[in-house]
Formats: C-alpha cells, structure tokens, sequence
C-alpha cells in the first residue's frame, strides 16, 4: 500500500511538472521572439554606424588611389593638352608644353621657359585654352563621351577656326556644336561635312507673349549637308 501511494504522489508530481514545463514553454516562446524583436531593433539602430564606418574607409581608400594617381593623371592630362593646342592654334611655336602643378594651376610654359597665361591672353586663345582642357580630360578618361560646344568660333579667326573645327572631328566621342548662321558655314563646314551625322534649326515663336523654341531637322538656307 505505501509503495502504490508513493508511485500515486510521483504520478501527480510528475504531472505538475510536466504542467508547469507545457506553460513555460509558451513563456520562453514568447521570450524569445520578444528577444528577436529587440535584436532586430538593436540592429537596425547599429546598421547606420555600420555604414558610416563602411564608408569612412572607402573614403580612405579613395583618398589614397587618388594621392598615388594624382602625378600620373595630371602629368598625362598636360600632355594631352598640349597636343590639343597645339593641334588648333596657327602657331604653335610659341608654345613649348603645358604644365599642371600639385594644387591643380595650369601653366601655358613657351619655349623659353614663361608662363604665357601671365600676359593678357586673346579671346579666341582663352577658348582654345578651354577646349584643350576639355579635349585632355576626355582623352584621359579613356570614355568617349559627348561633347557639347556652343558657339564654337565666334572669337576665333578664319585659322583657328579651322583647325578647332578639324580638332572637333577628330574625336572619337560624339560632338554637338551650337552654332549661328555665321559660323559653322561654308568652307568651316565643309572641314567637317564628312563627319557631320544630324544637323537640326532651333526655331523660335514668341507670337502668342510665351516664347518657345524647337528643333527642325535641317540647316541653314544654302548651306548642304
């Protein structure tokens, strides 16, 4: 009799446990995903550092290729400019090489030496002087992207006219010139008929007090393409 009572009280407090165990269970479950919910916040608010601290050392990194690529690009960037001078100025003799020093300042060096930005430059030397920069930097960057020049030559002389024009075409990117019906005409248009994909008129109405303008596929009147 006792040995059976004593199985009946295991019996029962067996059963408590188990009881107690199934409840807990539930518990801990929701313990648990109330665990994964803080966590999941935790990460979220951390997730910004992380990518704060991701991008510090990209920055870096950035930094350094560009402390290391600097000499190498500019060097190369004058060179390229001074081809491109060269190439439209009618005289090139003046002009020994360009040079771009470590703060980026561009010096138009002649052959004996001076800076020929120092003196007061032409109009029509100024642009050359930017579209060689453009045309350097394009050819450096290895891309062929478009180029988009407005009013090309209109403080350029009939020389250097032709030999922008002769630059322009000889690029490998595409080139869209803005021009007047002075300009790009006659003999500065047959230097680049050949290359010459689309030519479109920019029309303009103002009769109605809004003035708006679009484009015509065509060109100037007397002028072929």
């Amino acid at each position: 009799m006792a040995l059976n009572a004593r199985i009946g009280d295991l019996n029962r407090a067996s059963g408590e446990i188990t009881n107690l165990k199934r409840s807990r269970t539930d518990e801990i479950q929701q313990k648990r995903s109330e665990l994964a919910r803080l966590v999941g916040k935790i990460d979220q608010t951390q997730k910004p550092v992380r990518l704060a601290n991701r991008a510090d050392r990209v920055a870096d990194m950035v930094d350094a290729l560009v402390q290391e690529a600097w000499p190498r690009q500019t060097q190369h960037v004058a060179d390229e400019m001074t081809l491109a001078i060269r190439s439209m100025a009618h005289r090139s003799d003046y002009l020994g090489r360009v040079e771009i020093d470590e703060e980026g300042a561009v010096a138009l060096l002649s052959r004996k030496g001076d800076d020929l930005r120092q003196y007061d430059l032409s109009a029509g030397e100024k642009q050359i002087f930017t579209q060689a920069l453009f045309s350097a930097v394009a050819a450096v960057s290895g891309r062929d992207f478009p180029l988009v020049v407005d009013t090309p030559l209109g403080r350029l002389d009939e020389q250097h006219r032709l030999n922008v024009l002769k630059h322009l075409a000889s690029r490998q990117g595409q080139v869209i010139l803005i021009s007047t019906n002075t300009e790009v005409v006659d003999q500065y248009l047959g230097a680049l008929r050949s290359k010459v994909s689309k030519a479109y008129i920019i029309r303009n109405d103002t009769s109605s007090g809004i003035g708006r303008s679009w484009p015509e596929e065509g060109y100037f009147t007397g002028q072929d393409i």
